[in-house]
């Protein structure tokens, strides 16, 4: 019944608007009740599940829509609490990098609680909960310094925005929602204060564990929950007046907001991994800081430029930053509970806007730290003004002003944000039922080749393969940006990533660096085969048994039905050794005539790797490169033969051999080269030719020949 009627609406954007705004006006209808004479539509419950209904009816295809809308950090979250699932300690199990860990935990509590998969719906839920949660507490703090009615209409832009922006860095679950929400309850749990009433230590504390929870969600966060920790501070002593009394309550809010941060502390060190924490939270974060993408005041046209992406929440952004002025000018003859409340919607949407330009980078998810402190500034002034003529020094005011005054306020807040609306786009239908043909394909690539439990590795920017496959990470990353990209911790965090695969090897590799995927669309820039220790690992214990999405799926070598084609191709080419090579990387070695003897082109990069030997080994070959490389046309300038020992177990490697020869311009080095080199038993062997220093591999026709292995001797 419910489906029906769902597919009936998303097939008409006129029905989906109609019922939308249908609820958006009974939300409006419920916050004008109190007015009415007394029944149960004055409830205060009643106003709640309006505002939750209208949110819905904007939001529900979105929800239900159970695929990635763009941006992969709601991917990552995601990939994290499946990860998350099978080792609940963040840091040991999953990396969030510059997001805290706690969005992921959020995911998987709410995926427990409820019987719900771990997926994109999910997640939107969550974020849902949040919107209504910031609702909700911005209007039960306005009803602290105004009546029933006010709050209530006051908070009708906020609700306006939340449900009618479409943009997807606000409808999927992203960096911001979760702690703008708890920050919005921190602000509702220290409400009372403003209006000089006691608050109970239980709900100080609750303030605190919100604002001290808030950062660990989003380090971005830090301003706002600081400013709002200090004006819980600054009220208390005002309320006490003295010290020896304000101490205690304000113990009991710092204490609280210490206390998210000391439980996670303490739990990752128990796991021993407090390392990882401040290298990858900590350290990153300030890293994530000093590396701006653009001047610092440039970030004001930014913010201005993104907020009108956020159709229609740029009203409220310009409308809050208009009142900036008046209310400074204004806010001092307000009454003193709402000048307080004017007070700290002033700091808080300063801080805000501080979060916001801090990292300097045009993310327009960011902007959602403004929409409650810009919206709760707007109305905090609104209903200021309106107390402020109500005031018998104000008897001059003619009786119609105030409602003269709510009409221009509504005027010019609430009527252009669903104006916007109403006149632009019809809204995100057409999604109910689309089938999803990319994730399908891929779990049914997979599918012989996992088992349950299983874990998958993505190499790359793609963690939406994390929940296509329902598979959890093998690595603490759910991207690889770190292990990709120059940096200076670059190195350490390929080892870590190698280390994580070594030690749990994932039934699914995915190399996702081709055209079409996120950021990494270059294989030969960005694919693993630039972390040359993990190519070779990969090529040692995975076999290629696909592509997806210009990408490349390798699955265990024990997992894979079919023969090994690779190892067969090699196998032939060295009949000699007395055991076939496990594959090769890089360029495809061929069978080739040269003067008679027949060769192994090994066109530089090339590598043919060898699987463990269980006793020691030598091997007797000849290598060189073709006359035409450094002849006639030829231009090569070195090929490096190497040969290199590696252990997969400790990640160490031992180069048995090398030689770099440039016959263009060292005679001594044309014509055939042979050596000797012994094996060492119990580690994987490569033979590799190399590009050199220079990374040019023009004319670089390189070759191995009668390649030998055999038993040592006595």
């Amino acid at each position: 019944m419910l489906l029906d009627l769902l597919h009936w609406l998303d097939a008409d954007p006129l029905r989906f608007r109609g019922a939308a705004w249908g609820l958006l006006a009974l939300v409006a209808a419920a916050a004008l009740a109190p007015r009415l004479r007394p029944g149960w539509w004055r409830s205060p419950v009643v106003f709640g599940a309006a505002v939750l209904l209208a949110l819905v009816a904007f939001r529900w295809p979105t929800i239900l829509f159970n695929r990635t809308l763009g941006n992969p950090d709601e991917s990552q979250f995601l990939a994290g609490a499946l990860t998350l699932a099978h080792d609940p300690v963040p840091y040991r199990s999953v990396d969030t990098h510059t997001a805290g860990p706690l969005t992921p935990l959020a995911v998987l509590a709410l995926a427990r609680l409820t019987g719900l998969p771990v997926d994109f719906t999910t997640a939107r839920l969550l974020g849902l909960w949040c919107a209504w949660a910031m609702v909700l507490a911005h209007w039960r703090t306005l009803r602290v310094a105004f009546d029933e009615t006010t709050a209530r209409v006051l908070v009708l832009p906020l609700t306006a925005t939340l449900a009618t922006v479409f943009h997807p860095e606000i409808t999927e679950l992203l960096t911001e929602q979760l702690p703008a929400a708890l920050l919005a309850g921190a602000l509702w749990a220290l409400a009372p204060l403003l209006a000089g009433r006691s608050v109970s230590r239980a709900r100080l504390l609750l303030a605190g564990i919100l604002l001290g929870t808030a950062p660990l969600t989003k380090p971005q966060a830090v301003p706002i929950g600081a400013v709002l920790g200090l004006a819980g501070l600054w009220l208390l002593w005002r309320q006490t007046g003295n010290l020896r009394t304000a101490w205690r309550p304000a113990v009991v809010l710092v204490a609280g907001s210490l206390a998210p941060l000391l439980v996670l502390v303490f739990t990752i060190l128990a796991a021993g991994a407090i390392r990882e924490f401040f290298s990858s939270f900590i350290a990153a974060n300030v890293g994530y800081v000093q590396a701006p993408h653009y001047p610092w005041m440039r970030g004001f046209a930014e913010v201005a430029r993104m907020a009108r992406e956020l159709t229609p929440f740029h009203v409220t952004y310009w409308a809050a930053g208009v009142t900036v002025l008046p209310a400074l000018a204004l806010g001092w003859s307000f009454p003193p509970v709402a000048r307080r409340l004017l007070g700290t919607a002033l700091v808080t949407a300063a801080a805000a806007l501080v979060a916001v330009l801090t990292p300097a980078r045009a993310f327009p998810h960011y902007l959602f730290f403004l929409f409650g402190p810009a919206s709760l500034l707007l109305a905090a002034f609104a209903g200021g003004v309106l107390q402020l003529t109500a005031e018998p020094r104000f008897r001059w005011v003619p009786r119609g002003a105030r409602p003269g005054l709510w009409a221009i306020w509504v005027a010019g807040i609430l009527v252009p944000i669903v104006w916007l609306r109403v006149s632009d786009l019809p809204g995100p239908v057409g999604l109910l039922g689309q089938p999803d043909a990319a994730g399908e394909t891929l779990r049914t690539l997979i599918r012989p080749c996992v088992h349950p439990g299983d874990s998958l590795s993505v190499w790359g920017w793609m963690p939406e393969y994390y929940v296509q496959t329902g598979l959890r990470q093998a690595t603490r990353e759910g991207q690889t940006q770190l292990q990709i990209e120059p940096s200076p911790w670059r190195d350490a965090r390929r080892a870590r990533y190698l280390a994580d695969l070594q030690r749990q090897p994932p039934a699914i590799f995915i190399d996702a660096t081709g055209p079409g995927n996120w950021d990494y669309d270059n294989t030969a820039a960005f694919g693993h085969e630039t972390f040359p220790a993990l190519a070779r690992w990969i090529g040692l214990n995975y076999l290629q048994i696909g592509s997806h999405n210009h990408g490349r799926v390798f699955a265990l070598r024990g997992r894979v039905p079919a023969a090994d084609p690779t190892a067969g191709v090699v196998a032939r080419l060295f009949p000699a050794a007395s055991a076939a090579p496990a594959g090769f990387l890089g360029t495809e070695p061929q069978l080739v005539r040269a003067d008679n003897p027949t060769v192994v082109l090994a066109h530089a990069p090339c590598t043919v790797l060898w699987r463990p030997f269980a006793t020691e080994q030598v091997a007797h070959f000849a290598f060189g490169l073709f006359a035409s490389a450094y002849s006639g046309e030829g231009n090569t300038d070195g090929v490096v033969f190497r040969v290199v020992a590696l252990d997969p177990e400790h990640g160490t490697e031992q180069t048995l051999f090398e030689r770099h020869l440039q016959p263009l311009t060292v005679a001594a080095d044309r014509g055939e080269s042979r050596a000797q080199v012994v094996l060492p038993a119990g580690v994987a062997i490569t033979f590799e030719t190399d590009p050199g220093p220079a990374n040019n591999a023009a004319f670089d026709w390189a070759y191995w020949r009668d390649l030998r292995i055999d038993p040592a001797g006595p």
